[in-house]
């Protein structure tokens, strides 16, 4: 193959300088005739040269990290999501990590190829999603109004109320976009009620044996507790509206 018809591609500068420098050494003069690039340099390239084409101005410049910044908190001063708002993001309402954040999770999308478009149409209207915002919250009453019972048996009597009561949240939303992630959420925790139920009336019929604090497991997994109870591990991590609410 000539030398002028290899393209060789690599991730980093350092790694495409190695790269030219042991195509030189191999094969002489003719490895300048090799082009070796990095990614981010070949298609900085082929936008010069197809700008018009890929309706660009042909002077455009690559923002750097610096820019970038100021582009997203600009950026976040307009946005009508409140959730991404700087005043009230994370817990400590200090903003940290947001630009960081927002840069990240706007490469993603244009790795997997979303537009923005897309993503609205997914999220709905600001206000929507300020509703659902309260979803679980919702399902943390419900675990708190009947889930806790101080023993096996008397949780055992709450579960359906539960299960009765996220059925009908669940209902009220529609199969598509943001509504209807939040919709399959909560299928699987109505398969969980469901699986519990079991679990529990297996014990009280004497055929499965479970864990001390077993009974304190259905409020926890729903986020009914304000922190890990006595009995269940501080590390386990399982309070499942807190994903819901992620």
């Amino acid at each position: 193959v000539s030398p002028d018809r290899i393209l060789a591609l690599t991730f980093t500068n350092n790694a495409a300088d190695s790269m030219r420098e042991k195509l030189n050494a191999k094969l002489g003069p003719a490895g300048y005739d090799v082009d070796a690039y990095t990614y981010h340099s070949i298609c900085n390239e082929i936008l010069t040269d197809y700008a018009y084409d890929a309706g660009l101005d042909p002077d455009f410049e690559i923002a750097t990290d610096a820019e970038k910044y100021v582009i997203v908190l600009d950026v976040l001063d307009e946005i009508d999501y409140r959730a991404v708002k700087p005043n009230v993001y994370g817990p400590d309402s200090y903003v940290s990590g947001v630009a960081s954040k927002l840069l990240s999770f706007i490469g993603s999308m244009k790795r997997c190829g979303i537009s923005p478009a897309e993503i609205e149409e997914y999220l709905g209207s600001p206000e929507q999603v300020y509703e659902l915002d309260a979803v679980p919250d919702r399902i943390e009453e419900i675990a708190s109004d009947h889930l806790g019972g101080r023993s096996v048996s008397t949780v055992l009597d709450g579960i359906p109320d539960t299960r009765a009561d996220l059925v009908a949240e669940r209902d009220t939303l529609r199969d598509e976009g943001l509504e209807a992630s939040i919709k399959d959420f909560l299928d699987r925790l109505v398969d969980l009620c469901d699986a519990l139920e079991v679990a529990f009336e297996e014990h009280e019929a004497g055929e499965r044996s479970l864990p001390e604090d077993a009974h304190k497991l259905p409020k926890y997994l729903l986020g009914g507790y304000s922190s890990a109870p006595s009995g269940i591990p501080n590390d386990l991590k399982l309070e499942l509206t807190d994903y819901l609410r992620d």
